[in-house]
């Protein structure tokens, strides 16, 4: 038995165009096997992470492990791994668009285990995902997933919303040292950077806003969605005040919440 057990997954799986493996390639792999939780892989652009990240996942899926989804950045990237995927012989499944037009012999082979899913970051995390949760993550360009999750918990009202201007004015009257939210409620918009709340003034804001966000936003809206989960933590978020609207999110996104990120046994 070869050394690498990645090995011979590869030699079915070889091309013209790849032959073999890079030697970093064999090194990660190797480093690979001998864990039994969460990694990180760092190569440079250009040396191979995808076909590394598409042998580890097709190793899981074969397994037994259950499904596995590949994740990308946005809708290119994640045609360039199941291009790849394809050409090397990798059972795959792309998904992109609206849930309602996935074919549902893709959603099924993805969710039994029978092909490696591929979408981007929104795909899969959003309030109604089209998949069920995976077996394995593979997080490919990961610091690109920071946007999605905060996107998820996030509560944003624009300056066209009426609620812009009495939050506000919920802002002005009990803290008027906020001179950006001061500007903006007497409708002067200086040039001047977003401005965040100190912690204990939001705290201390908190229970007004909460009433108000209560009462005021549209079940469904992207809005209502982020504020089902920060509501009871809006104290502890941070409150930013800009000329484009205010921003509630938290100071680091809680993945851990979120079955789709927490249920996956294995994340890359």
């Amino acid at each position: 038995m070869s050394a690498n057990p990645y090995e011979a997954l590869f030699a079915r799986h070889r091309s013209a165009a790849v032959p073999s493996l890079w030697t970093w390639q064999s090194e990660v792999l190797h480093a690979y096997s001998g864990l039994s939780g969460d990694a990180a892989v760092e190569l440079p652009t250009g040396t191979g992470k995808t076909l590394v990240g598409l042998l580890i996942g097709e190793q899981f899926r074969e397994g037994g492990g259950g499904p596995v989804a590949f994740l990308a950045g946005n809708k290119q990237l994640a045609q360039q791994v199941e291009r790849q995927a394809r050409d090397r012989g990798f059972p795959i499944v792309r998904f992109q668009g609206k849930k309602d037009t996935w074919p549902q012999r893709d959603v099924r082979a993805f969710n039994f285990g029978r092909a490696i899913g591929v979408m981007n970051y929104w795909n899969y995390f959003n309030a109604s995902p089209g998949v069920e949760p995976a077996g394995m993550l593979i997080l490919d360009d990961v610091h690109l997933l920071e946007g999605p999750l905060r996107d998820f918990f996030t509560v944003f009202i624009s300056t066209g919303d009426p609620l812009y201007s009495e939050i506000l004015s919920l802002i002005v009257a009990r803290c008027p040292y906020y001179s950006l939210a001061e500007d903006l409620l007497n409708g002067v918009e200086p040039l001047r950077p977003p401005e965040m709340l100190a912690f204990p003034d939001s705290s201390d804001l908190a229970p007004e806003v909460r009433d108000l966000l209560d009462g005021r936003l549209v079940d469904g809206s992207d809005a209502w969605w982020g504020w089902q989960r920060v509501r009871a933590r809006l104290d502890v978020c941070c409150w930013l005040v800009s000329a484009r609207g205010v921003t509630f999110t938290p100071y680091i996104p809680p993945s851990q919440t979120i079955r789709h990120f927490e249920e996956p046994s294995r994340r890359l």
